[in-house]
């Protein structure tokens, strides 16, 4: 499991190289290969994994592990507003957006879990996630997630060294199916987070080994479409 979520934290590592802007008070513009390569990323994790679907009369075994998947997009507080989960594949083409990062986490309920990303000591030059944790509770049919997330923002020739900051929130997800949040991180300069969450229960290698497989084929799936 180490290694699989290590495998698909450097594939998000080297989407935020791909698709990041620079420039510190917003994101531009993003060039076509980069926002084909977005809207790739947004439609897997807007999809459903229907291999893992079940059939709905039959009750689903209970599991005590949560696999939780994100993709995180830094777009203006107006564009934010405006978003929803039936126009998300489109944004990359209507407005500036700048991928931030595609964190996944394996979390047990009420218990919290977090992944320590790290900036390697250089200064970002677009906003960055360095943490984020999670406490996932049950809450009848769905699960509310307790979501911390530690930002650095990209330093500017106004502020070289600006703060960090932390942003804490709840969002309500539904086993594979997609819940989109919005967080604002910067009133001043009315920027927001967009956040795809995807979650699914797991209970051993089987499960995960499951989830990874519908990942990386829906991966493909949308890099076929794209080149159609």
């Amino acid at each position: 499991m180490k290694l699989g979520v290590a495998r698909f934290r450097g594939m998000s590592i080297a989407l935020v190289g791909l698709i990041g802007c620079s420039g510190a008070e917003m994101a531009q513009p993003v060039a076509a290969d980069s926002r084909a390569a977005l809207t790739e990323v947004l439609s897997a994790v807007t999809a459903r994994c229907p291999d893992l679907q079940g059939p709905p009369s039959s009750p689903k075994p209970s599991r005590d592990r949560l696999f939780v998947e994100a993709v995180i997009l830094d777009v203006s507080s107006a564009v934010a507003e405006q978003a929803s989960l039936s126009t998300l594949q489109r944004l990359p083409q209507t407005a500036p957006v700048q991928l931030v990062a595609t964190p996944h986490l394996l979390a047990d309920f009420d218990q919290p879990s977090q992944m320590v990303l790290g900036l390697n000591g250089e200064t970002p030059e677009q906003l960055s996630l360095v943490r984020w944790s999670l406490l996932p509770r049950r809450a009848d049919r769905e699960v509310v997630l307790e979501v911390e997330l530690a930002l650095e923002p990209p330093a500017s020739k106004h502020v070289p060294s600006p703060a960090p900051r932390t942003l804490r929130f709840a969002a309500t997800v539904r086993e594979n199916e997609p819940a989109l949040a919005r967080v604002e991180w910067d009133q001043a300069s009315q920027r927001s987070l967009l956040i795809v969450f995807r979650t699914f229960e797991a209970q051993g290698e089987e499960d995960l080994r499951a989830i990874f497989q519908c990942m990386m084929q829906q991966h493909a799936q949308a890099v076929r479409e794209r080149g159609r």
